[in-house]
């Protein structure tokens, strides 16, 4: 009985080594074959295309993320601006005021000098 057994277990294995043997053969067989060359080859190509394209997808983005704060830049500079610019116009319109006071304190000051000298200097005499 346990030769038996033997018997068949070293059929099985004999049975076992042959199928794996032809199925090497087979996988040789395929990788040999040119149509089957060609479509690694592809495939090769293909991956490497998808990975240069992933790269060109990521600095994409990355160009557009920075052009997006070069713009908020250029909106905040144009907003500082015209902030600015309208201090700027107010300013000057303060400073024609001013200008406008002292020239009418000035000629006031004049006038109460020229007064004062015209009264008190027909008095003296």
């Amino acid at each position: 009985r346990r030769v038996e057994e033997k018997e068949r277990q070293n059929v099985l294995l004999t049975d076992m080594e042959r199928v794996r043997g032809r199925r090497l053969d087979e996988l040789e067989r395929r990788r040999a074959d040119p149509v089957i060359q060609g479509q690694i080859r592809e495939f090769q190509t293909l991956v490497q295309l998808q990975d240069a394209i992933q790269g060109i997808v990521s600095r994409l983005n990355a160009v557009q993320l920075e052009r997006e704060g070069v713009r908020e830049q250029i909106l905040d500079s144009r907003y500082q601006t015209e902030l600015l610019d309208r201090k700027e116009r107010a300013l000057s319109l303060s400073v024609e005021e001013v200008a406008l006071d002292l020239n009418r304190m000035r000629a006031y000051s004049e006038s109460l000098a020229h007064l004062v000298s015209s009264k008190y200097g027909n008095e003296c005499d």
